[in-house]
């Protein structure tokens, strides 16, 4: 998958920034690379993006999650130098599917879920559902017979009922065994005891990719992950295991969870210890980097209705929370605060 336990390095590039503050670092180029236009670039609500090799050329597009309106495929154009959307309202264009004007899409993922070496596409469908039960179920799109289609409407998988139809949040791919085939990780809302956090992947015993065939499991009570929550946010990286991914999910009305791979894809949460439970406030993005450049995983995410968290990690695997960056000299983040 792409971008499974990419590490950014922030703090050399903004030192490097700050010291070469005469020109921005960045440059505005919407109008040339993407401009309005209705079928490339329509005014609609956006909630997300993936970026994987959709047509198969060897080079990345865009994937965005529509919500109010179609999904787009934004794919480099190197005759019109910009970005063109492929997924175009055309049933005889392989990628037709992928708009899927039916959903509000709020979060979207790409990684190879059976193995064949090419990614699928998951897009996460709330369709105005707050939480628990949604309107509308996700979509899991494979490349297929010449075309985008949705494992989940295979009536091997309806008559299996692993279609999320709850109202999650966030969605990110793992390879929880380290086998090459990743599993989606759901981020539900619950509401009382409905919608948990989901975990699908494909059950290799009733598969037959060649043909293709792909059963698919819901395994999140096997792997220990189907937690009820108000599940906001979710990202997947090294960050107690150099070897296998773990999970890190912020939460709204409720603890953190930070699920330590044991290695075998099963996961055990160690928020408590590790010391970012935080349960009294909303989180909502998060991601990882190692800001303090000590080869340690840190976690960084938005709260709803508070202070904003950075949490570095120590040698002994917990973590504290720096909450004020510093404007000058080598030590970047002061104030420790536990």
């Amino acid at each position: 998958m792409w971008g499974l336990g990419l590490l950014v390095f922030l703090a050399p590039l903004l030192h490097q920034c700050d010291a070469q503050n005469s020109e921005p670092m960045l440059q505005d180029i919407t109008q040339t690379m993407l401009p309005p236009d209705s079928v490339h670039n329509p005014t609609q609500l956006n909630y997300g993006m993936a970026v994987t090799d959709v047509d198969g050329d060897g080079d990345l597009e865009v994937v965005v999650a529509g919500y109010n309106g179609p999904n787009l495929v934004l794919k480099f154009n190197h005759t019109q130098n910009k970005l063109v959307n492929i997924a175009t309202d055309d049933k005889s264009s392989p990628y037709f599917a992928l708009r899927d004007r039916q959903g509000n899409a709020i979060g979207v993922t790409a990684c190879d879920v059976d193995g064949d070496g090419r990614e699928e596409i998951y897009f996460l469908n709330t369709n105005n559902a707050y939480s628990g039960r949604a309107t509308y179920s996700d979509k899991l799109f494979k490349f297929r017979n010449g075309r985008y289609e949705d494992l989940l409407s295979d009536e091997l998988n309806i008559r299996r009922g692993v279609a999320n139809q709850m109202a999650g949040r966030s969605v990110a791919c793992i390879d929880r065994k380290g086998t090459g085939r990743y599993s989606v990780y759901v981020a539900n809302y619950a509401l009382g005891q409905t919608g948990p956090h989901a975990l699908l992947e494909m059950d290799e015993a009733a598969s037959d990719v060649p043909r293709g065939t792909v059963a698919l499991s819901d395994v999140a009570a096997e792997a220990g992950v189907n937690k009820l929550t108000g599940g906001r946010g979710v990202v997947v990286g090294p960050i107690l295991n150099q070897m296998r991914s773990d999970v890190f999910c912020d939460n709204e009305n409720g603890p953190n969870f930070l699920f330590k791979n044991n290695r075998d894809g099963t996961f055990v949460n160690v928020a408590r210890q590790a010391g970012v439970e935080d349960r009294y406030h909303h989180g909502r993005g998060v991601a990882l980097a190692d800001f303090n450049g000590d080869g340690r995983t840190d976690i960084v995410y938005g709260n709803w209705n508070g202070q904003h968290r950075l949490y570095l990690q120590t040698r002994d695997s917990r973590f504290h929370v720096r909450k004020q960056m510093g404007e000058t000299g080598s030590d970047w983040f002061k104030g420790i605060h536990d």
